[in-house]
């Protein structure tokens, strides 16, 4: 397919191969992206003398900035041209990767965790109408995620084997440092070989639903914190995980009924009222469980089986055979 099929805004002098390559040269640091690194996290713990749970909620609050973004990134890459987007987000991941690789203390790690990953919803978007395209010609929507979804699985899976060797061989930050890399690389190529094909409009601040996303991303991040610290805090002994159990719940709600009665909501409800979205959610939720790194995977590993983190990220490597003959089953 050429690049005017793919809406990719390439100069004119650039082949289609090189523009189809332009994408995936972006995507390879976009799925390997986050804000902290489990497969350092013991490393980060004893070299900042905090708990392994202060890594953890560093990535699962990357999660969340990523679930906060989709509901307006596509009034976002509607507004600005292809090229303007692609540097400013790659850019702001590049100082804040950098950020989180000076940082002393796991509050800076989670906030600015939590803003890797709300710009990468925008990054993610971006990518997926492009290679749309190229994997599903004809936008049958099974086939697209036959390809894409071992794509990303596999990119995540790569970022924990690669962090957890180089905090072993070299330091924590040498992952950081890694993602500047292929980060700068993907800000050159895109200076070098995109063009600004439209003038930016921006986007109305009414549109953006500031509100509703400060009101649940504080009850998600709470609900979040909640879990995570909740053993090591004695759970109902710690006044904060007292506190967030009940205000938590209550943005919670408070976002849902606002959304049940708004004309015009952040994000459709809807799918919450078909049976068959549900059990597609609660199937994804399952298959993520178990197709990540998670806290209890991590620590029956290393604690029950005495695995060091090393091996235990290099076994993850053997999910992606897995990832490929699922999708190939899927395909067909």
């Amino acid at each position: 397919m050429t690049a005017q099929q793919l809406d990719i805004p390439v100069r004119r002098w650039v082949p289609d191969w090189l523009a189809v390559g332009l994408v995936f040269i972006i995507i390879l640091p976009v799925t390997m992206l986050n804000g902290t690194y489990t497969g350092s996290m013991v490393e980060v713990s004893n070299t900042l003398g905090a708990y392994t749970e202060d890594i953890t909620i560093g990535y699962y609050a990357a999660s969340a900035g990523m679930a906060i973004a989709y509901p307006i990134v596509p009034k976002v890459l509607n507004a600005f041209s292809s090229k303007s987007l692609l540097l400013v987000d790659l850019t702001l991941q590049f100082l804040l990767s950098w950020v989180c690789a000076r940082a002393a203390n796991t509050e800076v790690l989670v906030t600015f965790s939590f803003v890797i990953g709300f710009l990468k919803g925008f990054l993610m978007l971006w990518l997926i109408r492009r290679i749309k395209s190229i994997f599903s010609p004809h936008d049958v929507r099974s086939e697209f995620y036959a390809y894409f979804y071992p794509l990303v699985f596999s990119g995540g899976q790569l970022s924990m084997v690669v962090t957890a060797l180089l905090a072993y061989h070299y330091d924590w930050k040498y992952m950081y440092y890694f993602m500047m890399m292929l980060l700068i690389v993907a800000i050159l190529l895109v200076i070098i070989l995109l063009r600004h094909d439209r003038p930016s409009t921006g986007v109305p601040l009414r549109e953006l639903h500031v509100r509703e996303m400060v009101i649940i991303s504080a009850g998600l991040l709470m609900l979040i914190y909640v879990i995570t610290y909740g053993r090591i805090s004695d759970w109902m002994a710690s006044t904060k995980i007292c506190v967030y159990i009940v205000i938590a719940p209550l943005l919670i709600a408070l976002f849902l009924w606002e959304q049940f009665h708004s004309p015009q909501p952040f994000v459709s409800l809807k799918p919450l009222f078909q049976w068959k979205a549900i059990l597609g959610y609660f199937y994804m939720m399952l298959v993520m469980f178990f197709t990540t790194s998670t806290t209890l995977l991590s620590n029956y590993m290393t604690t029950i089986l005495r695995v060091d983190n090393v091996h235990n990220y290099t076994l993850y490597i053997y999910l992606l055979p897995g990832y490929v003959l699922g999708a190939f089953v899927c395909f067909w």
